[in-house]
């Protein structure tokens, strides 16, 4: 046996060898990867096998400067049995006593490690050996503190101050689906969760220990549970859960059991607790129908009673994600411009958003107006959370046509806000406000566009490590235009060969998020729309082959998703001004003229059947509008189907191409034929991209192009020393 730095006893148990020097755990030879508190944990039941150890004694050994709840040790607990063998084995080995501890019941051997005195035959050395060092270990000591002292007269003045670690991100939650809204227990060591599961089917609450590949489900409803919120007591988690009715506030033990649903408020899209764990603050942005509730950030009691109203939104301003400070005295929020017509698959929320930041008196009053932090006007995407001193706020946001990334800014507003560069790409910000922790969301989604001909299996045909969306085929389907964020940007238009070989950028360069490429019918031009500085999108149009764009639109309004009519002479488009219902226009291609179509209800996109002669529209976004159909110039229009998904339609020369609304990520492809009325059912679209989707149809019915979900994870991460 080699020589040791310590002196503690080596344990085994049958095939396992157990080192606590050198932090080892053998099982047949080879090493049993445990987290620390794991390994401490074996170590304490082990060196008092077959005695009961209370909880209580457990946890202040495991956590002697920390108060933790119970859930901690169990979950640590559960990972050493599933080390140590899954099932009966490490049940065997670690008995639980029902509400009182943990026994080591497994046979120990105590091996006496060999010490690094020993003389090679194992001899103790001599006594007077033994005296000599000692004598010479007193002088050294002697000189040692001589010369401390004097050092510490030379230098008292200067002060030495401990190396801080740096802030570095590893991994909180790997598992396959989307991972979201993390929130800390109060002592720092759990964190919990949304996670639609591996088959991205429903969403649910689950636990998990830091460190520790263990995690624990709380909700099964089938209804969507999401943004769990865990008290400052530790005592409950809180949650919305997505009913058709609305949303409802639930709560739920860190431990499991049955949930209960906090009062009759609906409509939540945001919460969080106060410091005393007596009041959730709940944001409601969304609009709720005519006559619905108002909206606003409000105060619901814990034990019953009726919410107050806090801040109460206008018409054109969505207020949400309240967040208290660590001592209750101050509230942060985000208050976003309200606009419809923006893009809700890109952000949280529909316009440009600032941080807000209101005093509270002991009654939880506002005790002055609310106070601006930010004047950023981003977009938003995720949570506001406090630092552990309370002297700043933590949020996620993205400047138009990047990513979302993490933001902290002070709370007294003497210093612009700075990115958290460590993180990187990230959004749903979480502070452990007892550790040194931040948790947050990093997205993976990844769109490519596939090929779907009848009776052939789907291939990729344009592909990234980025997203591709909203295909398009020219009229001799030769090329096809996309939008992508390849570029490192979110939206750029691109175009390439049909079989997605050479491909080039039109609008690199330009500023703003550009989408909805569409080409005109002699295929020498592509319109689309693109956001600018302030946040409005316009129609432009480009060469196909590239040079200078030209804005086609003009007005303060918001336009999107062009088309070309089959004449070339007229762009169609959408239009919202401020919060106004979607209106459909048309401009001429000079952009002389202009004239409304359609006043209010109407989708995102429309376009000509190929003989010109009628308009085919959605009369409303979202993934369960009809498709309807108005002859042109003007005429009632009838529906052609009663549910297509959102812009997910096209034409050639057979007739319209749709896919109808259904849940399944493969839905079926149809065409409809609009002389005699037939629809026939193609095939399916396997793993169809989320909105706004677009539907290439080449002319002659053949060939279909559409975005492809490769990859939509959401991962959580850590970032450790954060401050």
């Amino acid at each position: 046996m080699t020589s040791r730095v310590g002196d503690q006893p080596i344990y085994e148990f049958g095939a396992f060898r157990l080192d606590p020097d050198e932090q080892l755990l053998l099982r047949s030879g080879q090493p049993v990867p445990l987290t620390p508190k794991a390994f401490d944990l074996l170590v304490y039941l082990v060196q008092r096998q077959g005695k009961l150890v209370q909880k209580v004694a457990l946890m202040a050994a495991l956590w002697p400067d920390t108060a933790v709840e119970e859930a901690n040790l169990a979950f640590q607990i559960s990972s050493l049995r599933k080390a140590l063998g899954e099932g009966a084995e490490g049940e065997a080995l670690i008995q639980t006593v029902k509400t009182r501890g943990y026994r080591f019941v497994g046979s120990v051997r105590v091996v006496l490690p060999e010490r690094p005195d020993a003389t090679r035959d194992g001899a103790v050395a001599p006594v007077a050996r033994m005296r000599r060092t000692s004598r010479l270990a007193l002088i050294a000591a002697v000189i040692l503190i001589v010369s401390a002292a004097a050092g510490w007269l030379l230098l008292r003045s200067v002060r030495h101050a401990e190396p801080v670690p740096p802030p570095h991100v590893v991994p909180l939650a790997a598992m396959e689906g989307a991972r979201r809204h993390p929130t800390f227990s109060p002592d720092g060591e759990q964190v919990a969760f949304a996670w639609n599961g591996a088959r991205h089917d429903n969403s649910d609450i689950y636990v998990t220990l830091v460190g520790s590949s263990d995690i624990r489900r709380l909700t099964t409803d089938p209804a969507a549970d999401t943004n769990p919120t865990w008290s400052p007591d530790g005592r409950q988690i809180a949650f919305l859960r997505e009913r058709p009715d609305g949303t409802t506030i639930q709560l739920v033990s860190p431990l499991g059991g049955a949930d209960r649903k906090l009062g009759d408020f609906r409509g939540a899209d945001s919460i969080g607790w106060s410091s005393d764990s007596q009041w959730v603050a709940a944001g409601r942005s969304r609009e709720q129908g005519i006559g619905g509730p108002p909206r606003g950030i409000f105060l619901i009691p814990v034990d019953g009673g009726d919410p107050r109203p806090l801040i109460a939104s206008s018409p054109l301003i969505e207020d949400s994600n309240p967040a208290f400070s660590p001592d209750g005295r101050r509230l942060a929020y985000m208050s976003c411009s309200h606009d419809p017509s923006r893009r809700p698959a890109y952000f949280r929320h529909s316009g440009a958003c600032d941080l807000y930041l209101v005093e509270l008196n002991p009654a939880r009053m506002l005790s002055a107006p609310p106070r601006r932090l930010t004047t950023q006007r981003l977009q938003f995407g995720g949570s506001v959370t406090w630092t552990r001193d309370g002297r700043g706020v933590v949020y996620a946001a993205a400047a138009p046509a990047h990513d979302m990334y993490l933001w902290r800014v002070d709370a007294d507003g003497t210093r612009p806000p700075e990115r958290i560069e460590v993180a990187g790409a990230a959004s749903d910000p979480a502070v452990a406000l007892t550790r040194d922790r931040l948790a947050f969301v990093r997205d993976l989604l990844d769109l490519d566009i596939y090929r779907f001909e009848v009776g052939r299996p789907v291939q990729v045909v344009i592909g990234s490590s980025a997203y591709e969306n909203e295909p398009r085929l020219s009229p001799d389907g030769q090329r096809v235009a996309f939008e992508t964020g390849r570029s490192g940007f979110t939206g750029e238009i691109w175009v390439a060969d049909a079989d997605g070989s050479n491909p080039q950028s039109l609008t690199h360069g330009m500023a703003g998020f550009h989408g909805s490429p569409y080409w005109s019918p002699d295929g020498h031009r592509i319109v689309f729309d693109s956001m600018d500085d302030d946040l409005h999108y316009h129609i432009w149009i480009i060469d196909a082959d590239g040079g200078s764009p030209r804005r086609l639109t003009t007005q303060a309004d918001n336009e999107h998703a062009p088309s070309w009519s089959r004449d070339g002479h007229w762009i169609y488009f959408s239009s919202v001004h401020g919060g106004a219902a979607r209106d459909l226009w048309r401009v001429s291609v000079d952009g002389r003229t202009s004239e409304r179509l359609i006043r209010g209800a109407s989708g995102p996109f429309a376009c000509e059947t190929i003989d010109g002669k009628t308009l085919l529209f959605q009369p409303k976004g979202g993934a369960d509008s009809p498709l309807m159909a108005m002859p042109l110039p003007s005429g009632p229009a009838r529906q052609l189907v009663a549910c297509v998904k959102n812009t997910a339609f096209g034409v050639a020369r057979q007739g319209v191409y749709y896919v109808p609304c259904d849940p399944s990520p493969n839905p079926p492809v149809h065409v409809l034929d609009l002389r005699t009325g037939s629809d026939l059912r193609l095939g399916t679209l396997e793993g169809l991209g989320g909105p706004p989707m677009g539907l290439a149809v080449s002319l002659d019915g053949k060939t279909i192009l559409y975005p492809k979900i490769t990859n939509q994870n959401a991962d959580l991460m850590l970032i450790e020393n954060f401050r």
